[in-house]
């Protein structure tokens, strides 16, 4: 409902002597909380907001049922100002585009002053070029926001049926076609990753020049420096809660049961490793998705190794993998992850969690290398990373300091935003 943010932006500043500086973020993902879209999307809202008042304007088209979650979020956050839900079905999608692009446009009218849009989410090719003609008519920065790679329809379509595939396939021909059209015309560019940067050039033959912002999914630094015992603190309250041993290893997948996400991988790799690790140990699954309910409940009929399943809400995910000690995050070697930075990686590594992932990532690979905060599973002999993990349970304290270094240097979203910053208010 345009207009009906008013009076949660006079709480925040005081009466409104004029009008606030604003953005127009157009978009087609989930915005829901808690998932990895609407985080990212989220971040960078409050990130601007924060840092310079600029209120973010929103128009999201998504799926129905999927709207009350998503509005009843924005419309609290003061970081927003006047969002719009467009809500769609299978059967209502091309009259549910119209009205999207007649949102985008009355907004726009509402709000003459906005000097940025931030398209972001998948669109067939006649929105785009609409969404993109508004902004060139009313002179208004553009910048195409991808969170990954549309080679995720074809590389993992929702089951085996052809039919299913062939239309997977043209809808991923379709949407390749408006973000053509969206990246070639965007201003400014943001991405997770440098290999997603490389590879929209490669795909689109636009040659380096424009501003282009590698923002990986990172985590908000939470004030260690205040408060360094945070982590063993949390991880004796949640470690209790959840009914772990004081002295055993748990390693922890924590996410859904999509293909990409490997979960009956990470199970085969923790029960190969369950009977070389020093002492009792578990795997705990953080997870809401039934897929992997009746996956680990048919692995139980074959297997001894003990896996708990718990299902969490958001809020609650960050405390609980401080109780565990090995975060896993296995992915499969194609596209899709290759220019990817899962949201996990981050949060694993803020809650202190060793991580073992795979080369397929090599974006996340590279800073458990460096600040030794992870081993890259095909790199490494497994009696490696047990000693390694088997040293950081002795010492959580030098364990913690690397992480800290690592989310303070690589995977803070404050710290990674601020040059689109800078761009969005001063457009340099």
């Amino acid at each position: 409902m345009i207009g009906a943010q008013q009076k949660k932006y006079d709480d925040c500043y005081g009466v409104r002597t004029e009008e606030p500086r604003r953005l127009l973020l157009v978009c087609t993902r989930n915005m829901s909380p808690g998932g990895g879209e609407q985080r990212l999307n989220d971040r960078t809202a409050r990130a601007i907001w924060l840092a310079t008042g600029i209120l973010t304007d929103l128009v999201n088209l998504t799926r129905s049922s999927r709207v009350d979650q998503a509005a009843s979020y924005v419309r609290q956050c003061p970081w927003y100002g006047d969002s719009v839900f467009l809500g769609w079905w299978p059967a209502t999608l091309a009259s549910s585009l119209l009205r999207f692009e007649w949102t985008v446009q009355a907004m726009l009218d509402r709000h003459p002053s906005t000097q940025v849009m931030i398209l972001s989410g998948g669109m067939p090719p006649w929105a785009a070029r609409q969404l993109i003609r508004l902004a060139r008519t009313r002179r208004v920065r553009l910048i195409y926001n991808s969170h990954g790679t549309l080679s995720e329809l074809t590389e993992y379509p929702h089951g085996r049926n052809p039919v299913v595939r062939c239309l997977f396939a043209v809808i991923a021909w379709l949407l390749r076609k408006g973000e053509a059209k969206a990246y070639v015309e965007s201003d400014a560019i943001t991405v997770v990753s440098a290999e997603l940067a490389d590879s929209l050039r490669a795909d689109y033959g636009v040659p380096k020049g424009r501003p282009e912002f590698v923002i990986p999914c990172g985590t908000e630094a939470m004030a260690a420096s205040d408060d360094p015992t945070w982590r063993l603190q949390t991880r004796e309250e949640w470690r209790s809660r959840l009914g772990f041993d004081a002295a055993e290893t748990v390693f922890v997948y924590s996410g859904g049961g999509s293909a990409w996400q490997c979960v009956p991988e990470t199970i085969t790799l923790f029960e190969a490793l369950v009977g070389q690790v020093e002492g009792k140990s578990r795997l705990c699954i953080f997870s809401q998705d039934p897929s992997i309910t009746r996956l680990v409940a048919d692995r139980a009929m074959r297997t001894s190794s003990s896996i708990t399943i718990k299902a969490l809400d958001a809020s609650d995910v960050l405390g609980a993998l401080t109780a565990c000690d090995v975060g896993m995050m296995l992915r499969k070697r194609d596209r899709t992850n290759r220019v990817a930075f899962p949201n996990k990686f981050s949060e694993y590594v803020q809650a202190g969690c060793y991580v073992l992932l795979s080369d397929a990532t090599p974006a996340p690979a590279r800073v458990a290398r460096r600040y030794s905060v992870g081993s890259v599973v095909e790199d490494s002999d497994p009696s490696e990373y047990l000693h390694v993990i088997d040293e950081r349970r002795r010492n959580l304290g030098a364990f913690y300091v690397k992480c800290d270094t690592a989310v303070a240097e690589a995977l803070d979203y404050g710290r990674n935003v601020k040059p689109l910053i800078e761009w969005v208010e001063h457009g340099s």
